[in-house]
């Protein structure tokens, strides 16, 4: 296993340890930045894709590996490792404290429809992930 999904897996233990062991829903993501409208350029999240397979691969500007954990309360929060994504996607998609979505994106996992509404975040960072709630 690599060392990007051995951070993930770690982190994922400390999540469940903090909500009392109840069940979270964690699915690991590639995720492509850009607006959906706009052939995957300018600002947001463009595509959202489950990784089942954790073979490492090149990294490329404008994508990242995330996990994807659905709270209790609704909301859902994504966690970008910061080792799977380029120098030049973290400093346009994260340099200012906060992340822009130009358009509202929906897609569909674990049998859920996941809406990601137009606007800007606040991101809060660690050692190794960005991290994003919705």
């Amino acid at each position: 296993m690599s060392d990007k999904s051995e951070a993930m897996k770690t982190e994922d233990f400390k999540l469940r340890q903090l909500f009392g062991n109840s069940k979270l829903d964690i699915i690991y993501a590639d995720v492509q930045f850009g607006n959906p409208k706009c052939n995957c350029r300018n600002f947001g999240i463009c595509t959202v894709t489950e990784v089942i397979d954790f073979t490492p691969t090149p990294l490329v500007d404008e994508k990242a590996i995330a996990s994807i954990t659905f709270m209790i309360n609704g909301k859902f929060k994504f966690q970008f490792l910061k080792k799977a994504m380029t120098q030049n996607t973290s400093k346009k998609h994260f340099a200012k404290d906060s992340f822009i979505i130009e358009t509202t994106y929906s897609f569909l996992i674990l049998n859920k429809k996941i809406e990601i509404k137009k606007g800007i975040y606040s991101i809060a960072e660690t050692e190794n992930f960005i991290n994003l709630l919705f």
